[in-house]
């Protein structure tokens, strides 16, 4: 429920709030501002989540497929020895292990850098989430001080307004 004037008046449960007007759209505002802050920080969480646990993917593929090209090396190392197979083919299976080693140690490496932005965006939602509780914690004190305000100024309306009825009764009478 509102009312025109100086405040909104809002019943909320068996309390009842005033808000003086004005406050309305910037409380919105600042709700508005908090929540996105919140939800930005929550959706590069998830994205680094997500290329992370991808990391993490990798490396085990890595991890699974360097021993095989390793032992095939070492069988294609004995048919080159032998004259089986020619040097680039052996070469080429070289090569190839020399490229899989090498992603594999430049995927931990960003693995680690990704574990590294997500505790490090994880501390920041932390930290916007409790700079905003005591945003919202000020901004209600602020509410509270200016709501005693304005019932203390109701409270001196309902007493002039009790006055004056009683002049008025005590003109009456004259």
């Amino acid at each position: 429920m509102s009312s025109g004037g100086v405040a909104h008046i809002f019943s909320c449960s068996k309390y009842i709030y005033i808000i003086p007007n004005g406050k309305i759209k910037e409380i919105q505002a600042f709700d508005r501002g908090v929540v996105s802050r919140i939800l930005v920080a929550e959706g590069q969480l998830d994205e680094r989540r997500a290329e992370w646990a991808s990391s993490r993917e990798i490396i085990k593929q890595l991890l699974n497929t360097l021993p095989l090209i390793e032992q095939r090396l070492r069988a294609y190392e004995r048919l080159y020895e032998q004259g089986l197979v020619g040097m680039n083919e052996y070469l080429a299976l070289k090569e190839e292990r020399f490229r899989q080693f090498h992603g594999l140690e430049a995927e931990k490496s960003r693995s680690i850098q990704l574990a590294a932005a997500i505790q490090a965006v994880e501390r920041q939602l932390e930290a916007q989430r409790a700079q905003s509780l005591a945003e919202l914690l000020n901004e209600r004190d602020d509410l509270r001080r200016q709501e005693e305000a304005i019932w203390q100024e109701l409270a001196k309306v309902r007493d002039l307004s009790s006055k004056r009825k009683e002049l008025a009764l005590c003109l009456k009478r004259i």
